[in-house]
């Protein structure tokens, strides 16, 4: 239990910090330093409530990590509020996109200014955009203060949950049954191992040909998979390959190409699992040695965190699991913001010709976008995608919140339904913007104990 004099967070001495944007004489909002490090993990540490400075230490060594990414709300030399900017690169509808990931939010109780908070996201918005993030994905465990400012929950991520012995007989039922039908493969038999670091190309390799069409989850780059797998903040991570060919054979020494799927695993929750696939049984291979190992340890359920679609999860559920979203209305979860649409419509170029194609739909095409306050103008021809100015009275038209538009260029499900002009342009725009599915990885939120 923390103390009410422990909430006075002060920053320590050092070289002049880098004022953002002064709000009055005592307040401003800065760039955060190293030596700033002690103040924020004592930020963190009291507004959650956990001891965090293992965890701290290694997202400090994350790749691409800066203290400038860091915005400091400060009044005087005491730490209010702070939110941690990082720049990634992720999939979104099947391409790669800029996006600013806003991590560590965290604010003291005696920062009850709900201007000072909202000065500083407008601050960490504009700073991501105009370092050319086009998408915002914010992970915080409080959404309402995110709510009005057109962030929406990242739609669809959530898990299914089982008890262990329940699945193993369900898996292993489907495994006799496959047997009986297709007899003995002609491929070598799959067998499961433990991970290590040097298998981390063939995760990659996996990983890009599962997640790819996901949107939302993380482009990684060499770094960041050797910074995953050596952080420790899984227990396991399991290896579906193919059996050595020869007797002498030793499982240690697996090929990188003889390797087809992989799961990680924390307390028997499966946080990420991705297959080849053309080996999609060793899915349930994995699985069911998660199952195994949580029953050898005592543990009654297992969880697997994967996209909605995964075909799994409709097993697990058939066999008595239950689909949750979260624990507790105060859970972490992610949201999302679009936060460049101009920017967005013209980098979608390419997609947006392409389902219009596969859609037999005529271009050049044009709608409108019509929220309280905005009017803009979809505009796609054969040479480029545009969101322009709207013009008076249009005939062709959507219209619904801001945020809800965007969410739907997106992919995502807006919260209250869009209205339309008429059914042909409800029609065009579930062509040119159809759902997708959404997903982040857990394994990338994981605490170290």
């Amino acid at each position: 239990v923390w103390s009410d004099e422990l909430w006075d967070v002060h920053l320590g001495p050092g070289s002049e910090a880098l004022c953002l944007e002064s709000i009055d004489e005592s307040t401003g909002l800065y760039a955060g330093r190293p030596q700033d490090h002690p103040a924020i993990l004592a930020l963190l540490e009291r507004t959650s409530g956990k001891r965090l400075a293992l965890d701290f230490a290694s997202r400090v060594d994350e790749p691409g990590y800066q203290a400038a990414d860091r915005l400091l709300l400060r009044q005087g030399s005491r730490l209010l509020a702070q939110v941690n900017v990082m720049h990634r690169v992720a999939w979104l509808g099947g391409n790669r996109a800029p996006i600013a990931n806003f991590v560590d939010c965290a604010a003291a109780p005696e920062a009850t200014d709900r201007n000072l908070i909202k000065t500083m996201w407008d601050v960490a918005e504009d700073q991501a955009m105009r370092e050319g993030a086009i998408i915002g994905f914010a992970y915080a465990c409080d959404a309402s203060t995110l709510a009005g400012r057109g962030w929406r929950p990242l739609p669809q991520q959530g898990y299914t949950r089982i008890a262990a012995r329940t699945a193993l007989a369900r898996l292993e039922d489907q495994r006799t049954r496959r047997e009986a039908r297709y007899g003995e493969a002609a491929r070598r038999p799959l067998q499961v191992t433990a991970c290590r670091c040097f298998h981390a190309d063939a995760l990659r390799r996996i990983y890009e040909r599962r997640f790819s069409p996901v949107s939302g989850a993380l482009y990684r780059s060499d770094e960041h998979w050797q910074w995953l797998l050596s952080r420790g903040a899984h227990d396991q991570v399991l290896l579906a390959h193919k059996a050595p060919q020869s007797p002498s054979g030793e499982v240690g020494e697996v090929a990188l190409d003889d390797i087809v799927g992989y799961a990680v695993v924390k307390d028997s929750c499966v946080v990420e699992m991705a297959v080849e696939e053309q080996h999609r049984a060793s899915r349930g291979l994995l699985l069911a040695e998660v199952c195994r190992n949580a029953i050898e340890h005592g543990r009654r359920h297992i969880e697997l965190h994967a996209p909605a679609d995964d075909p799994l999860h409709d097993l697990l559920i058939t066999a008595g699991g239950t689909w949750r979203l979260s624990d507790s209305p105060h859970a972490c979860r992610w949201l999302l913001k679009l936060l460049a649409p101009e920017k967005w419509v013209e980098r979608q170029f390419e997609a947006w010709q392409q389902r219009t194609r596969d859609a037999g739909l005529a271009r050049p095409l044009e709608f409108h976008l019509l929220a309280d306050g905005m009017s803009q103008r979809f505009q796609l021809t054969r040479r480029c995608s545009r969101l322009l100015r709207g013009r008076d009275n249009p005939s062709s038209w959507v219209a619904g919140g801001v945020a809800d538009l965007h969410a739907a260029l997106l992919g995502a499900d807006p919260t209250v339904p869009l209205r339309f002009s008429d059914d042909e342009v409800a029609h065009i725009f579930g062509q040119v913007a159809p759902r997708q599915t959404f997903w982040r990885s857990p394994w990338e939120t994981l605490r170290l104990n």
